[in-house]
């Protein structure tokens, strides 16, 4: 009895993983904040300047982490100038961003919106692009204000831009 029971759960798996495995989620991406992809060695520092390079300055932190890389008064302006020029996300590139923000973040939206009305009203910055993963802000739908930000030892400012994130598809 109990190898028939083994041999029965064998022939469901097997069934399962046959009708299952080839489906795959219409997930486009993931966004990771900068700070957590530099910890998961997605971004290198340089790569943080870069993106900080396109938010209008780049600014040393006192520490790599902690309280003290939040405290704009304590940063140290350096020269940087990046290793290439900003490029232009392709128009495809841009509407899978939006649509990945979209679906992951639908409590930013009005309720009385289509997806394609809401995607539309999406504004974003490209900030830099690193092997195939894209730095993105995502504008403030009203006030702009002025926020710090910092990852790795490096700050900046963002003028305007809700938040700052790395776009990375999935595969």
């Amino acid at each position: 009895m109990k190898r028939i029971s083994t041999v029965l759960m064998a022939m469901v798996l097997s069934f399962g993983l046959i009708s299952f495995g080839g489906c795959k989620e219409d997930k486009i991406g993931t966004f990771y904040e900068i700070d957590e992809a530099y910890r998961m060695q997605l971004l290198t520092r340089r790569d943080i300047m870069h993106i900080a390079y396109y938010h209008g300055g780049v600014y040393l932190t006192p520490e790599e982490d902690g309280l003290g890389s939040c405290q704009s008064s304590l940063w140290t302006s350096i020269e940087f100038t990046p290793d290439k020029p900003l490029g232009e996300l392709s128009g495809e590139t841009e509407q899978d961003i939006k649509r990945a923000y979209y679906r992951n973040f639908t409590h930013n939206f009005s309720p009385d919106k289509s997806e394609e009305e809401a995607i539309a009203d999406i504004k974003i910055k490209c900030c830099g692009e690193f092997d195939g993963k894209y730095a993105v802000s995502f504008l403030w739908r009203g006030n702009a204000v002025l926020l710090s930000y910092a990852a790795g030892g490096v700050a900046f400012y963002l003028d305007g831009a809700e938040e700052c994130y790395l776009f990375v598809y999935d595969e």
